[in-house]
């Protein structure tokens, strides 16, 4: 009996994984200086992403959030004309940000798919340690 339990639950969580980590979060809804903020990240990328750079300055220029529009603007305009740390640093200003001389600033967010990702580990291994201690414990009788 508890043998199939826990053969359908693996093969729930094997189901619903690749499912929770393909929706890939907040894609889709990003604010405006989420967008910008990415732009700036591609564009200081190594190689540069200019193409989703772009894409991301595109997108920010209808969404909701403050940031300095025109700015946004110029920033496509000089992406267009192949200027592509000229359009980072106006990026940077749209967002209200001084340039930075030093490099990029790395922020992560984790989603929520990260966080589902982690119980069913944790399940996993408990579950795992459960059947192991039944199985050890069988066998000293």
């Amino acid at each position: 009996m508890l043998r199939s339990l826990m053969a359908v639950f693996v093969a729930l969580v094997f189901l619903g994984i690749p499912v929770a980590l393909a929706h890939g979060g907040d894609e889709g809804g990003a604010d405006a200086p989420t967008l910008v903020s990415r732009a700036v990240g591609y564009l200081k990328a190594e190689p540069p992403r200019t193409g989703l750079a772009k894409d991301a300055l595109d997108e920010a220029l209808t969404a909701e959030g403050e940031v300095n529009r025109r700015f946004v603007e110029l920033a496509i305009s000089a992406l267009d004309a192949g200027a592509v740390e000229e359009a980072a640093s106006l990026a940077e200003r749209a967002l209200g940000e001084t340039p930075s001389a030093s490099g990029p600033v790395v922020r992560v967010d984790l989603g929520p798919a990260v966080y589902e990702a982690f119980v069913v580990a944790v399940l996993l291994v408990g579950f795992g340690a459960y059947g192991l201690g039944r199985k050890t414990a069988a066998h000293g009788r």
